[in-house]
């Protein structure tokens, strides 16, 4: 799924709510800590008091840096129409640069704004698949989608993430570099097993020029072979999958995500444990009602190809697993398990509704502060946010003006439901009681 970011939100939200009343948001021109002039907005016939007592948001520096973020209010009858130019009741925590991007509020204090959206936010639930992983948790960043690469041990090799999609999706992969004696490989840490199951682990393997790849389990503490794959040396994605019974003394294995070729590249995404038969599997923490559970799906390996663990990715078939909820503690860490029965040559994922998390800070780029939705479905969001916006609005006014906002709010309130059921972003879990002045359902 595509990610979009809170700054976009909220201005598409003022494009729409203050339509007609000139949504202004620019770069600035001039360097000050108390003056914000930007000539772009220069308005021949406009008025000094135009932007009397607006909020002006800061939302991003040329440099990252203060005042990045923060927020002043115009003083009354200080824009200068010629220039661009508004003074602020109280200087910003550091200078203006020139570059530097505003936004001007009319309403509502930014701050408002962005408590209304992340309270839409939390009512739209994301439909998403996640593998089922024996002892959930214990492999951080098997999707290769956290910044960084502190997860990953490396032996002989050297380990980057690089922006590429495997089969699976996501934004990036970890490539694995052997140092030039061949077999170098990355590892997460070791994994806790059961002597009496049997277990499968899989992975995703794309192999550079000139390279090839394996996947390898060996007992964590003697760092002798359990199971292994043939030698993957396809330029194309591959799944590699191995299934292993730990032997008695066996407490604990790696997973080597090899380079096999001397100074080879290759290229690995969602490594996933699973335990073959009957096996309760823990959800994610953010699980916490059992409605967001939509079923249990498993893909198959696909087609055998090269040699033995080996196999054509991108060819797997869902098909619905049998499963139950084994444990109904909905607001504990963890504590949401699901029982489901898996054979050898099937992953199995769960199909959630997560929900969304508003970003804690829209003026930083980093994976924490994006909004996993398309564009189209961010105008979605954007209807419930103008919702919210016009009810809270509305208790500040009275008589007619106020049943008037009210309506507003109830016809928007209602077009966001709607469009978010046929969107797919789940379906809400209200509280449901009625409102003996708006006259809806909420």
């Amino acid at each position: 799924m595509a990610d979009t970011n809170y700054v976009l939100l909220r201005q598409r939200w003022q494009d729409s709510y203050y339509l007609g009343r000139n949504p202004v948001r620019g770069t600035a021109t001039a360097a000050s800590a108390t003056v914000l002039t930007d000539s772009g907005i220069a308005m021949s016939g406009a008025r000094a008091s135009s932007f009397d007592h607006c909020w002006i948001k800061i939302v991003t520096t040329t440099d990252g840096a203060a005042p990045q973020g923060e927020i002043r209010q115009v003083s009354e009858g200080t824009f200068v129409p010629t220039t661009g130019a508004m003074t602020m009741q109280s200087a910003f925590s550091a200078t203006l640069d020139i570059g530097d991007t505003y936004e001007v509020h009319y309403d509502l204090h930014p701050a408002e704004v962005d408590r209304l959206g992340a309270k839409v936010l939390r009512n739209v639930w994301a439909p998403e698949e996640i593998p089922l992983t024996a002892d959930y948790g214990i492999i951080d960043d098997a999707n290769m989608e956290a910044s960084g690469v502190t997860p990953w041990t490396v032996s002989g090799a050297t380990r980057t993430k690089v922006a590429a999609a495997g089969l699976a999706g996501g934004e990036q992969v970890l490539s694995v570099v052997d140092s030039g004696s061949g077999n170098g490989y990355a590892r997460p840490a070791a994994f806790a097993v059961e002597p009496g199951l049997t277990y499968c682990v899989a992975a995703l393997a794309q192999n550079q020029a000139g390279s090839t790849s394996r996947l390898r389990v060996v007992d964590a503490d003697s760092g002798a072979t359990i199971a292994e794959t043939d030698v993957s040396s396809a330029l194309i994605w591959r799944e590699l999958s191995v299934q292993f019974t730990p032997p008695s003394t066996t407490t604990s294995v790696h997973f080597r995500l090899l380079s096999v070729a001397a100074s080879g590249t290759v290229y690995w995404d969602e490594l996933q444990v699973w335990v073959l038969g009957t096996y309760t599997y823990l959800l994610p923490s953010v699980i916490t009602m059992e409605e967001q559970v939509i079923g249990v799906i498993g893909y198959r390996l696909g087609d055998g190809a090269e040699g033995a663990g080996i196999y054509i990715a991108g060819q797997r078939r869902p098909a619905k697993l049998n499963y139950e909820l084994s444990k109904n503690d909905w607001p504990a860490v963890n504590e949401a398990r699901v029982i489901v029965d898996v054979d050898a040559n099937v992953r199995p994922y769960a199909k959630l509704r997560k929900p969304i998390t508003a970003p804690a800070a829209d003026y930083v780029t980093t994976v924490a502060n994006t909004i996993p939705v398309t564009d189209q479905q961010l105008d979605i969001i954007v209807t419930g946010l103008e919702a919210e916006v016009m009810e809270r609005v509305a208790f500040r006014v009275t008589g007619d003006q106020r049943k008037m906002q009210l309506a507003r709010s109830v016809a928007l309130r209602n077009d966001f439901r709607y469009k978010l059921y046929q969107a797919g972003l789940g379906k809400p879990i209200h509280e449901f009681r009625s409102s003996r002045e708006t006259g809806f359902i909420r």
